[in-house]
C-alpha cells in the first residue's frame, strides 16, 4: 500500500492552482508536472479526472525529471 497522497484534476483546475492549494505556493506546479511527467505525457494541461500524485515536502524536480518523457 503506498502512502503517496493523490488529488484528482476538477474542471478548470491547472497545475499552478494545485500546487497552489495542495503544496502552497503555485511556482511548484513543476514539482506537480515532473513527479506525474508519464501520465501528463508532456502535457501542462491536464485533463478533469486526472489522478495526481503529490510530491513530499523536500522533493527535488530536477533529481527526477526525465527530459524523454519515457
Amino acid at each position: 500500500m503506498s502512502d503517496e497522497k493523490k488529488v484528482t484534476v476538477e474542471t478548470h483546475e491547472t497545475l499552478w492552482s494545485i500546487a497552489q492549494r495542495e503544496l502552497g505556493d503555485g511556482k511548484r506546479w513543476i514539482d506537480l508536472f515532473v513527479k506525474n511527467q508519464h501520465g501528463l505525457a508532456k502535457k501542462v494541461y491536464v485533463r478533469a479526472g486526472t489522478e495526481l500524485t503529490l510530491p513530499e515536502s523536500g522533493f527535488d524536480p530536477s533529481a527526477n525529471f526525465d527530459p524523454s518523457g519515457q
